[in-house]
């Protein structure tokens, strides 16, 4: 985003201070307790676009439980918010396979969550769904052995396509594949 001359300004909300490269000075970083999003509901205020990448595992996360507190209650107040305080244009990453009717938990709750999202009712809603994100260095080992037979993404790719598609018109809800993703990830 900080590349992309279509956007004038970038807010992230971040759990900690981030330095990312920004040579336009165009990138603010606001640190916040994700467990209080509320708290920062001015932030969301005057903005055109969002792009939520938030998520964890359900390892990380230490339960099924506290997993869906973050992959889907999390995902779903920051939508919220962002519907509350005008934002039109709303992007969401998910995972391919995502379908609330899975008996899997992860796609399960990802399927969940773009339900949730679609009934905000957006003027427009990218849901993107990529294969198995190729996160380099901090890849966990089923990540890396998964991608030997997995349709995989670079993260970089991902964020690519989702800058572009958030400079685009299109139907008000539109699901981005794995292979539309890198499509539209090479495109810029």
């Amino acid at each position: 985003l900080n590349k992309n001359p279509s956007y004038a300004s970038v807010t992230s909300l971040d759990r900690r201070s981030l330095q990312s490269e920004d040579p336009a000075k165009k990138h603010t970083s606001v640190v916040v307790d994700m467990q209080k999003l509320s708290d920062h509901a001015d932030v969301f205020k005057e903005k055109d676009v969002a792009f939520c990448t938030l998520g964890t595992t359900r390892k990380d996360a230490g339960s099924a439980e506290a997993f869906r507190a973050v992959d889907l209650h999390l995902v779903y107040d920051f939508a919220k918010l962002c519907k509350d305080n005008g934002v039109s244009d709303f992007h969401l990453l998910t995972s391919q396979g995502a379908d609330a009717k899975s008996w899997f938990l992860y796609p399960q709750t990802k399927g969940e969550i773009e339900q949730k999202v679609k009934e905000l009712k957006f003027a427009r809603l990218g849901i993107f769904q990529p294969g198995l994100l190729m996160r380099g260095e901090s890849a966990r080992l089923v990540e890396k052995l998964g991608g030997l037979i997995l349709p995989k993404m670079p993260v970089e790719t991902l964020g690519a396509a989702m800058a572009v598609a958030g400079t685009k018109t299109g139907p008000a809800v539109q699901v981005f594949t794995n292979s539309q993703i890198h499509n539209l990830g090479r495109s810029t």
